[in-house]
């Protein structure tokens, strides 16, 4: 190999998902390459979530959790149970304020410039749940004004927040005594 030409084998991390376990080590990079790809499909092939929430099930939430007062636990744990209810998919949980970040398959290909929303300079400093003082509804509705609607990660973040923004919402009115 000559200093110019480049080794298809290279060192990498992978994830074992029978193990759950990172491994460093070398691997064939076409093979990576293809894994990702296969990734990347699998990612788009993946539903969004179409359950509902009744009104007792809002009233039960609203009881469990402040819509205006929220820890990052509290929220992640409300997230979580969205996810049981088949409201949300894990599809649509990779980026709307988990306390995890998780890269969606190909999301790298799509970088680019963003443009900065026209919001006041109070509200482009808010970037957490904690940031916003847990005020989740406020929090939601300033992700989906950060929202870039111009990919299809941007659509399904947005439907997303959109669907948690009127749950908070619905579950505030329960809370403030709004009878179903």
């Amino acid at each position: 190999m000559n200093e110019l030409s480049v080794s298809n084998y290279m060192p990498c991390y992978s994830f074992d998902k029978a193990t759950g376990e990172m491994k460093l080590g070398q691997y064939d990079r076409a093979q990576f390459m293809r894994e990702l790809a296969e990734a990347e499909e699998e990612y788009r092939k993946m539903p969004v979530g179409n359950g509902t929430l009744t009104d007792q099930e809002i009233w039960e939430l609203a009881q469990k959790y402040d819509p205006r007062d929220m820890t990052q636990e509290e929220y992640e744990t409300f997230i979580s149970h969205l996810v049981d209810k088949n409201v949300l998919s894990a599809k649509e949980t990779y980026d709307i304020g988990l306390e995890r970040v998780t890269l969606r398959p190909g999301s790298f290909r799509q970088c680019g410039f963003s443009v900065v929303p026209n919001l006041p300079s109070q509200e482009l400093s808010v970037r957490t749940l904690k940031d916003a003082n847990g005020n989740a509804i406020y929090w939601a509705d300033l992700m989906l004004k950060w929202c870039n609607r111009g990919s299809e990660d941007g659509r399904i973040k947005a439907g997303a927040l959109q669907k948690v923004s009127n749950i908070l919402r619905r579950m505030d009115s329960a809370k403030n005594g709004v009878v179903f």
